[in-house]
């Protein structure tokens, strides 16, 4: 049984507009290909007053190793609150790059650390490990506060769609 019944008739005809959407074996892969070709290169961000740094938080008996991006701005001494931030995606597509072009301007605006985790995607893990992920990586940036420039009793986190729901 499908889901279509659910749908608001008057909605419908829009919907039969959209293509197929193939989120299984090669349909996945092509689909995140293609957002990956959206997800400016970080040498594209580079900028004056905001550096980028990426980092790994080392693998454990929770998981692999999983990367971090830093936007930490220029010029600004001592410790920094912490925005730590979980890209959406559907918890299928998406990483940690293609949320610098916000990051950097939050970092700009608020004078913080922006951090954005990759974490693993689905299908490909499942249950609680993308939370686990970032729960890890969040633990791992708070004991190593200090030497990031971070402010460890300063920290707040956000993302958007299943960022926001990660993040939760």
């Amino acid at each position: 049984m499908g889901t279509r019944h659910l749908i608001d008739p008057e909605l419908l005809p829009a919907l039969a507009l959209f293509p197929p959407f193939d989120i299984t074996g090669p349909g996945l892969e092509h689909l995140r290909a293609t957002m990956d070709g959206f997800a400016p290169a970080p040498e594209a961000m580079a900028c004056d007053d905001i550096v980028l740094q990426q980092i790994s938080v080392p693998a454990s008996t929770a998981g692999p190793e999983l990367n971090i991006i830093l936007h930490r701005p220029v010029g600004q001494t001592g410790l920094l609150p912490l925005y730590f931030h979980i890209h959406g995606g559907g918890f299928v597509l998406g990483n940690a790059i293609m949320s610098s072009p916000a990051n950097i301007a939050l970092a700009r605006e608020v004078g913080c650390v922006a951090a954005s985790v990759d974490y693993r995607l689905s299908p490909e893990v499942t249950g609680q490990q993308p939370v686990e992920d970032c729960y890890r990586a969040l633990c791992w940036l708070v004991e190593n506060a200090q030497s990031h420039g971070i402010d460890a009793s300063r920290i707040a986190i956000g993302g958007e769609s299943a960022g926001g729901g990660l993040a939760a």
